[in-house]
C-alpha cells in the first residue's frame, strides 16, 4: 500500500498481488483529494497522481471514490491532465452516488445532493454579505464541500471549486458500464486475486437503531459512550463541543431553519414563491432600490457617507444566513456518514484492511445489522446487486471481521466525529495493529480553524490499541513514542517504508507550517 502524503485528505494506492502473476498486481485507487486550504493543494495532489501512474504503468484495475468532499476527490480536478495518462478499468462508487435505483434509495441520494448544494449557496451568500466567521468550523466546512473563501476578514469568494465537475470527470474514467454501485453486505474479488473487499457502509434508508431512527442520519453522538471524549482522560468539555453532548438526527426540528435558509439562498425556494419565509407581508415591503432613495433609510439603514456611519447593523435581511452555519455543518457531516466503507482480506492469514472514509457514528453502529454476505461479481453489469450466495460461503459477522483488522486508516483523519468506541477501534484487538492519520495539522487547525484534528482522546485509545504504531503522512508515529522504541523501531516493526522523494514544506507567506514530508509511506503487509 502506498499512502500518500499530500496532508489533510485520502489517496491510497493498493496493489494485490494476482493468481501466478505477482509481477503485475492488481491495482487499486481509494480517493484522491487534499483540503482546499493547503498551500500549493494542486503541485501535490499532481505529484501524487504522477507516481501513481509511474508505479501502475498507467493502468489501474478499480478506482473507489468514498464521498463527494473536496479533500477526497479534488485530485479529479486539479491533475485531470496526469489522470488522462491512467487506464481505468472499473469504478467502485457508495450506492448514494446513484439515482437509478426506485424508491428510497433514490431520494436519499438526491437529498444529500440537494443538501450539499444548498450549503454551498448559502455560504457563498455569508461570505459575500462578510458574516463567515460567526460560527466555528464554518470556514473548514466550507473547505470540505469545496467553497473557495478568502481568510478571515475579507468574506469574498475566490471561486468555488466544482465537485460536481471532479465527480463528473472521475465518472468518465471509465465506461459507464463498468461503474459499480455497492451497498452494505456486499463482497467482490479484486481481479485475477484471491482477495475480497467487503461492503460495511454507507446504510441504507430503511435501516434503523432500536430506537427507530436512521442510521444514515445519525451523526455525532457524545452522550451514551459512543464515542472517544476527554471523559475517558479525567478531563470534561462544555456540552456541544467535541467529546460534549451533541447528539443530533437530520430529522431533529433544529435542522429545519437552517434547511429552509439554505434552499432559499440555493433558489430552491424564493421569498416570492412562499411567504412563509418572509417576515413581513408583501403590501408592507420595500425593495432596496426604493429604500436607498429615501434620505431616511439612506442615512438609517445604509451608508450615511456624511456622516462617516453605517447603518448595517439595524437591518435584518442577512439574519436568516445565520442557519447557514448550521446547515454548512450538517451537510458536511452527512456527506461523511455516506461513506464508502471497504474492508479488505489477506488470503492465507485472518488479516484485514479497513478503509472507511470519514463514515461517522450511524455509518460505523450500521455494520453490526449486516448478517451476512451476498458475493457480487464486478465483471458483470449489475444493478441492484446479484444474490446472495449459497449458505455455506457466508463469511463471519462484523465483531469478528474487526478483530482481524490488522491496517486501519483512521476515519475522518481522527476527528471527534468518526472512530467509535465500544463498537469500533475496542472490537481492534490483533497485537500488530497499525493505524494511520491521513492529516496535516497545522492545516487543520491553524489554516482551516477546525476542531481539534487528530482529536486527542481518539490518537491516545489509537496509542494503546496499537502499541504506539500510529504514524502521520510525516512518516513519524504519533507521540509520545513507547518507553525504550524510536520513531525507526516503530516503523520496522510496522512493515512502512518512507519514499525517498518528498513533497514541498508548506509555508504562509513566510511563515513555515510544516517541513518536506514523503511522497508516500509504504507498507507492505503478508498472509
Amino acid at each position: 500500500m502506498r499512502l500518500y502524503g499530500q496532508g489533510l485528505g485520502d489517496c491510497f494506492l493498493l496493489a494485490f498481488p494476482r493468481e501466478d502473476k505477482p509481477e503485475n498486481p492488481c491495482y487499486l485507487v481509494i480517493d484522491c483529494g487534499v483540503a482546499m486550504s493547503t498551500p500549493d493543494k494542486d503541485v501535490r495532489i499532481k505529484k501524487v497522481v504522477e507516481n501513481i501512474s509511474v508505479a501502475t504503468g498507467g493502468h489501474i484495475d478499480a478506482l473507489a471514490i468514498t464521498h463527494q468532499h473536496f479533500d477526497h476527490i479534488s485530485g479529479f480536478q486539479d491533475a485531470w491532465q496526469e489522470w488522462k495518462t491512467i487506464t481505468v478499468d472499473a469504478l467502485y462508487l457508495p450506492w448514494t452516488e446513484t439515482t437509478a435505483q426506485k424508491g428510497e434509495h433514490a431520494g436519499t441520494a438526491d437529498f444529500r445532493n440537494i443538501l450539499d448544494q444548498a450549503a454551498k449557496k448559502a455560504m457563498e451568500k455569508a461570505a459575500e454579505m462578510g458574516i463567515l466567521d460567526t460560527h466555528p468550523g464554518f470556514r473548514a466546512q466550507g473547505d470540505f464541500l469545496g467553497v473557495s473563501l478568502e481568510a478571515a476578514g475579507g468574506g469574498k469568494i475566490k471561486g468555488p471549486a466544482n465537485m460536481d465537475e471532479a465527480m463528473a470527470f472521475a465518472r468518465g474514467l471509465c465506461s459507464p458500464d463498468k461503474i459499480r454501485y455497492f451497498e452494505p453486505g456486499d463482497v467482490f474479488r479484486l481481479p485475477e486475486t484471491d482477495f475480497h473487499g467487503y461492503v460495511l457502509g454507507p446504510p441504507l434508508p430503511d435501516n434503523v437503531n432500536p430506537d427507530g431512527k436512521k442510521y444514515i442520519e445519525l451523526l455525532v453522538d457524545g452522550t451514551d459512550g459512543v464515542m472517544y471524549s476527554y471523559d475517558s482522560l479525567g478531563m470534561k468539555v462544555d456540552e456541544g463541543k467535541p467529546g460534549g453532548a451533541n447528539a443530533f438526527a437530520l430529522s431533529d426540528d433544529r435542522s429545519l431553519p437552517a434547511l429552509a435558509s439554505g434552499l432559499l439562498a440555493a433558489g430552491t425556494l424564493s421569498r416570492d414563491s412562499d411567504e412563509g419565509f418572509c417576515p413581513f407581508a408583501a403590501e408592507i415591503r420595500l425593495d432596496w432600490d426604493s429604500a436607498m432613495a429615501s434620505p431616511f433609510f439612506q442615512n438609517h439603514y445604509g451608508e450615511a457617507k456624511e456622516k462617516g456611519e453605517d447603518g448595517a447593523w439595524r437591518r435584518v435581511d442577512a439574519d436568516w444566513l445565520a442557519g447557514a452555519a448550521n446547515l454548512a455543518l450538517r451537510a458536511g457531516d452527512y456527506t461523511n456518514n455516506v461513506s464508502l466503507v471497504l474492508a479488505f482480506d489477506i488470503p492465507g492469514s485472518d488479516k484485514m484492511l479497513l478503509f472507511p472514509g470519514d463514515a461517522q457514528v450511524g455509518n460505523w453502529l450500521s455494520w453490526h445489522t449486516i448478517q451476512s454476505w451476498r458475493f457480487r461479481d464486478t465483471s458483470v453489469p449489475d444493478n441492484p446487486p446479484a444474490p446472495k450466495e449459497k449458505e455455506e460461503e457466508k463469511q463471519t459477522l462484523m465483531e469478528n471481521l474487526l478483530s482481524r483488522v490488522a491496517f486501519y486508516k483512521v476515519g475522518h483523519h481522527a476527528s471527534h466525529n468518526a472512530t467509535i468506541k465500544e463498537k469500533g477501534l475496542e472490537k481492534m484487538t490483533r497485537e500488530d495493529l497499525v493505524a494511520y492519520i491521513p492529516v496535516s495539522v497545522p492545516v487543520a487547525q491553524d489554516l482551516m480553524g477546525y476542531c481539534p484534528m487528530p482529536f486527542y482522546p481518539v490518537v491516545r485509545a489509537l496509542q494503546t490499541k496499537t502499541q504506539g504504531r500510529v504514524f502521520l503522512p510525516n512518516g513519524h508515529a504519533v507521540g509520545p513514542l513507547p518507553a525504550g522504541k524510536t520513531n525507526e523501531d516503530l516503523l520496522a516493526a510496522s512493515g512502512i517504508v518512507c519514499a525517498d522523494d518528498t513533497l514541498p514544506a508548506k509555508s504562509q507567506g513566510a511563515t513555515l507550517l510544516e517541513g518536506e514530508v514523503p511522497l508516500y509511506l509504504e507498507v507492505t503487509l503478508a498472509g
